[in-house]
């Protein structure tokens, strides 16, 4: 089965993946502040924490007039992401993507490197199974629908 038309996932933002990252940058923060001086490790232990709330902001809530809102999958890994601000990137999926029943990561080359994690509630259930299978076996389980959004 191949892909005639493109498989285009609509994305939604995830509080939960927004939580997980802003947590880990804390905790991240929290290391900083146990190992260093305090006046040296504070002003590095609040940009981590920052860093994490950009991070969520544009990555997890997309929030960012360039994080992607939706992509589009074409056969052999071809890809256009879809901005919020509605540029349209084109670029190639890596052959290598790691999925889980809770997420999926791909990278993709094109106008620079990008990665991306979509989490299960990013999507609807029907649109993150397509994108788990694709993800797995490069192929879409309904190659004709037009649009899988959340």
């Amino acid at each position: 089965m191949t892909i005639s038309r493109p498989l285009r996932i609509s994305l939604g933002p995830s509080r939960l993946l927004a939580e997980l990252i802003v947590a880990l940058h804390a905790a991240a923060a929290l290391s900083v502040m146990l190992v260093f001086e305090f006046a040296y490790a504070m002003p590095l232990a609040l940009l981590l924490v920052a860093l994490g709330i950009a991070s969520a902001r544009r990555r997890a809530l997309l929030k960012s007039k360039h994080s992607v809102r939706a992509i589009e999958i074409w056969d052999g890994g071809q890809a256009v992401l879809e901005c919020v601000d509605g540029t349209r990137l084109p670029v190639q999926i890596a052959a290598r993507r790691h999925v889980t029943r809770i997420w999926v990561a791909i990278r993709a080359r094109g106008a620079g490197r990008i990665s991306l994690v979509i989490a299960h509630d990013m999507l609807s259930r029907s649109a993150f199974r397509a994108l788990r299978l694709w993800a797995l076996w490069g192929r879409s389980p309904d190659p004709t629908a037009d649009s899988l959004s959340r």
